[in-house]
């Protein structure tokens, strides 16, 4: 089963995040696939948020010709003698967040756009404050978008959504790219699923394929034949002639075999020393 279809329906989905690659980017096409998926469950209202593009820009907005009910706010444009209204307000506020029902979707697009507008802070507790209020929120975020990039995006919300490119193009004109989706179910465990998505530019209906982890590849080891003589740089091997010689080398410090187990003591008379003397000692005041 994809889990990459059944993720706006799972339970424990409350924040998705669909972090889209500079070159897939595909959020918008994927989100506008999820919205029959939500009318059909429950008839919810769908907001969606846009701070990275006029009213009229949105790929979901375009293509709502179903009579899905979606309302989309306009928060990028404003008239040049209007003062800016992110300046001293909070976003919850200017959003007007206690409007939206409890049972709608909130598709916020984006939060790389919000982070330029507002601080990394304020963006997240309006994330926050807005994921309490309805049931669910997707995320648009670009990947390469701002230098200030939130931290840990894969754990800001309970799903995320990997986009990235494929190499390879399928004739038609389709969309095509790769999804890695993870979901954080209710009881702690996670889910992990890597799919290829063809996408229909017309109906916006996806189809994926999974993407298995090859494991029964086996890795092949060569080894190396024994070599008669070791390679090296310099030469390590002695002919006869020289193991004779080294044999026949003594050591420093090995007794020769004809001493004797007797201990002796050697002693090396000193210049001043007069050993012919009866008594060495006469010279001392005793």
């Amino acid at each position: 089963m994809s889990l990459l279809k059944t993720l706006p329906t799972l339970d424990g989905a409350r924040i998705i995040v669909v972090d889209e690659d500079s070159e897939a980017k595909y959020a918008e096409s994927l989100i506008t696939a999820w919205v029959p998926i939500w009318t059909e469950k429950d008839g919810r209202e769908i907001n969606v948020l846009r701070f990275s593009g006029p009213k009229s820009s949105s790929r979901i907005y375009a293509n709502s010709l179903r009579g899905d009910k979606i309302e989309v706010h306009d928060y990028y444009t404003f008239g040049l003698n209007e003062i800016d209204p992110y300046s001293d307000k909070k976003l919850w506020e200017i959003v007007r967040v206690d409007s939206f029902k409890q049972t709608s979707t909130v598709v916020l697009d984006s939060l790389s756009s919000l982070l330029l507008y507002k601080s990394l802070a304020e963006t997240c507790r309006f994330l926050s404050k807005l994921s309490t209020r309805v049931t669910l929120v997707v995320c648009i975020y670009q990947r390469d978008f701002v230098w200030h990039k939130i931290p840990s995006i894969k754990t800001l919300g309970t799903s995320y959504v990997r986009l990235e490119s494929v190499a390879s193009l399928k004739l038609g004109g389709n969309l095509s790219y790769k999804a890695l989706t993870s979901h954080c179910k209710s009881g702690g465990s996670i889910l992990q699923q890597a799919e290829i998505v063809e996408q229909n530019i017309s109906s916006y209906e996806i189809q994926t394929e999974m993407v298995g982890h090859k494991s029964d590849q086996k890795t092949s080891v060569v080894q190396s034949k024994p070599s008669d003589k070791i390679q090296a740089s310099f030469r390590i091997e002695m002919n006869d002639r020289e193991m004779e010689q080294r044999n026949a080398t003594p050591l420093p410090y090995t007794l020769s075999a004809a001493s004797s187990n007797e201990s002796k003591i050697h002693y090396e008379p000193d210049e001043i020393d007069d050993l012919d003397e009866e008594d060495p000692d006469d010279d001392l005041d005793f």
